[in-house]
């Protein structure tokens, strides 16, 4: 996989709660939780995307970011407009100067991740762009 890697997740919006659980039960095993942003600059660097929040995690271990995120904003816009059947979105960024990144072990831990949440998933975008994903395209 490229440095960042955009997921689709095919599920209805309110599975939130459930793609959350399935994440955090994941991550336990790595004593790790998500975090949840709801204000700030985190959220405002997602502009012209409006959304309410979103999680994430930093496994500096694997040197990956994760990060799920509602496809459809508060302005009814959608991040990725040409899925619009994928609901949920991850954004996965691999960070190949942490010491504990390995491309294999680093990307087993994130697909092993996504299969653990019960919903279908595809690769929407991957890019080495160090620019952040903003929608279909690449920033």
């Amino acid at each position: 996989m490229k440095h960042q890697v955009l997921f689709g997740i095919k599920c209805d919006f309110k599975d939130e709660k459930a793609l959350l659980k399935a994440i955090k039960d994941y991550l336990a095993k790595f004593n790790r939780t998500p975090s949840t942003v709801q204000k700030g600059s985190m959220l405002e660097a997602r502009l012209p995307h409006r959304i309410r929040q979103f999680h994430w995690n930093l496994n500096k271990e694997t040197g990956t970011w994760f990060e799920l995120f509602p496809n459809q904003d508060l302005d009814n816009k959608y991040f990725s407009e040409n899925h619009k059947d994928c609901t949920w979105l991850a954004l996965i960024l691999f960070h190949l100067d942490f010491p504990g990144y390995e491309k294999n072990k680093s990307e087993k831990f994130i697909i092993d991740m996504l299969d653990s949440i019960g919903f279908n998933y595809e690769i929407l975008l991957e890019t080495d762009n160090k620019e952040r994903i903003k929608g279909d395209a690449v920033s």
